[in-house]
């Protein structure tokens, strides 16, 4: 303890040092200007994300025109398939006057396509127990360039992979899912080029933003060296973690919501293929309307959500179930609706209905998102990589169930699956109306007194040093 004390010393001594010698006058950069780096490292690595998730879903749409459209190898036999037993959506016999440009070549069963749609998740189950570890071991910059490197290299591979051998090409989508295009090659570049692990290694930071940055980085140390000491003293409490009853209403919701996610990522171009029979030239770009309605109105009711609680109107924890049930009741509802009302006659409700499942499901970022943040404070790493092994579970499911039951591609085969997700949602959001919230566990709350406390005594302590 008193080498942790010597070390904060000269921690703060720097501090004092660094200051006498920068421009006392001069103000940090601020954080939304365009010679920040601070907002250059969050573009970065919001078009990181971008890049590693367009990346592992962009099969989903190049899937439904690799694969024969009227046909499958299926042992060693090939069969002729309509896409649906419905007579008013019965297909042209002949492919060439009804293939409506997908004009695919591989024969691939419909679990084959499910396997190499899960095979990232598999992947990414194996790297999300070392990741952070990593992360911490080498640097942030380095395990961020591996992952999207990664992506970018087996995308470029794919068509050689897909011609190659089946196989070849699930083990190449398996390793991308652990690392998790040209958009990759500029990501990658300007990475390299700007990015770094901490300011002092960056070469475009400019004083006074790396003198700011010096300082919120060194007093954090601070605290976080005496805090993590003194609190980690007690054990971290995974029994209450593992028993607390709102903590797992967020795991089964957090399930949901990808289970949801995954459906549609992957497997939304297959539906108005087989389905809807949209052709290929309108498939891409009715298959993003969902997702661009989750762009739009994420955002507002954020916004609606935070202005709801701080008029008093909501509490945390109403507020938090209230959009919950909004996204998944909404869900449950747009899928019912897939099932029940929608086939190729009705492509137009078919859109709207999933234009208003984007609405829906966006709900769920004001729910039990914001509930992570609320429950354990202190412990929201832990929570997040949790709720992490949730979603990963939640994706693998649905991809496996989606080609468990979608053999055909018949409406009917389509309705059960709409109905199982349905179903999902619909238990999900009783689950949490009745046991979810949003207000910090009591065997939490004592804890974070505990930090706040310890956290004031040591920013009163180096301030009185300082001086």
């Amino acid at each position: 303890m008193q080498n942790s004390i010597e070390k904060n010393d000269v921690l703060i001594r720097n501090i004092n040092e660094t200051t006498e010698n920068e421009v006392q006058d001069e103000e940090p950069t601020s954080f939304l200007s365009f010679s920040s780096m601070r907002f250059w490292i969050c573009i970065l690595l919001m078009f990181g994300l971008f890049s590693s998730t367009s990346m592992r879903v962009n099969l989903s749409m190049a899937v439904v025109c690799m694969v024969n459209t009227t046909s499958y190898e299926l042992s060693e036999n090939t069969i002729e398939l309509t896409t649906t037993d419905n007579a008013k959506c019965q297909r042209i016999s002949d492919g060439d006057n009804y293939d409506q440009g997908y004009r695919g070549t591989f024969l691939w069963t419909s679990a084959e396509i499910s396997l190499l749609l899960s095979a990232t998740w598999y992947g990414s189950l194996i790297s999300l127990w070392w990741s952070g570890y990593l992360a911490d071991r080498f640097g942030p910059k380095i395990i961020l360039f591996i992952g999207v490197a990664d992506c970018m290299v087996i995308t470029l591979l794919t068509p050689l992979l897909a011609n190659l051998n089946f196989y070849l090409l699930f083990g190449a989508r398996f390793i991308m899912g652990i690392g998790e295009g040209s958009m990759g090659f500029i990501w990658v570049l300007f990475w390299l080029l700007i990015s770094s692990n901490n300011p002092e290694q960056n070469k475009f930071v400019s004083p006074s933003e790396l003198n700011y940055l010096e300082k919120e980085l060194q007093t954090q140390k601070i605290i976080q060296n005496e805090t993590t000491q003194k609190l980690y003293q007690e054990k971290i409490p995974w029994l209450k973690i593992f028993t607390s009853i709102p903590i797992l209403m967020n795991f089964i919701a957090q399930w949901a919501y990808n289970f949801s996610l995954a459906l549609l990522q992957s497997y939304l171009p297959i539906y108005m293929k087989q389905v809807l029979h949209i052709e290929l030239s309108k498939n891409g770009f009715y298959a993003m309307l969902p997702f661009l309605s989750q762009l739009i109105t994420k955002n507002m009711l954020g916004i609606l959500s935070d202005w709801l609680k701080k008029k008093g109107i909501l509490k945390n924890t109403t507020a938090c179930k209230l959009f919950q049930s909004i996204c998944n009741f909404g869900s449950a509802l747009t899928y019912l609706t897939l099932a029940l009302f929608v086939d190729c006659t009705r492509r137009n409700i078919a859109i709207i209905v999933l234009i208003f499942h984007g609405i829906f499901f966006s709900s769920g970022v004001c729910g039990f998102f914001t509930s992570h943040l609320s429950l354990a404070p202190q412990y929201t790493g832990i929570l997040f990589s949790i709720m992490r092994l949730a979603a990963t579970f939640g994706s693998m499911v649905s991809v496996s169930l989606v080609g468990f039951i979608n053999q055909h591609g018949t409406e009917e085969e389509w309705a059960r699956i709409w109905y199982i997700a349905a179903f999902c949602n619909i238990i999900v959001g009783i689950a949490y109306i009745i046991f979810g919230s949003a207000e910090i566990q009591p065997w939490a709350d004592r804890n974070l007194s505990k930090i706040k406390v310890i956290e004031e005594f040591e920013l009163k302590n180096a301030t009185t040093k300082a001086s």
